[in-house]
């Protein structure tokens, strides 16, 4: 992925919607908030915009997670960078998507002291006794 100029990456995935702000990569900030997605996801990504006194103008490229997760949040991110993206004339190219488990894979094998002996297998719970497995 190129990643140069500003980044705005949205999760709503997850019962918390998480954004976060990158430029040329580099990470400026990351908020959290419990409340919905519906509710937190465009007003997270307006603060931490006008944070650094940006504009969604400014913002080159988007990234969302595309799952595991909530298919309302997760559409929710889509719908929200879809419009952005027309708006300010920003190329397909420059939206992408990942996928959590994958990437919370490979942060513990990133941390661990040791890679583990037998495969890695990383388990998150989707809904009540549904679950979503990496391995």
């Amino acid at each position: 992925m190129n990643l140069k100029g500003y980044t705005l990456a949205l999760d709503a995935s997850c019962p918390t919607t998480q954004v976060a702000l990158f430029k040329d990569a580099k990470l400026l900030e990351i908020r959290e908030e419990a409340s919905p997605a519906m509710q937190s996801l465009i007003r997270s990504a307006q603060h931490s915009i006008s944070n650094h006194n940006l504009h969604l103008s400014e913002i080159k490229n988007f990234i969302y997670c595309a799952g595991p997760g909530s298919i309302l949040g997760i559409r929710l991110s889509i719908m929200a960078i879809r419009t952005w993206a027309t708006l300010y004339s920003v190329p397909s190219n420059r939206i992408h998507s990942v996928f959590s488990l994958p990437m919370a894979a490979a942060s513990y094998l990133q941390q661990a002291q040791q890679p583990p002996e037998k495969s890695l297998i990383v388990c998150s719970e989707w809904k009540k006794d549904h679950w979503n497995t990496f391995h």
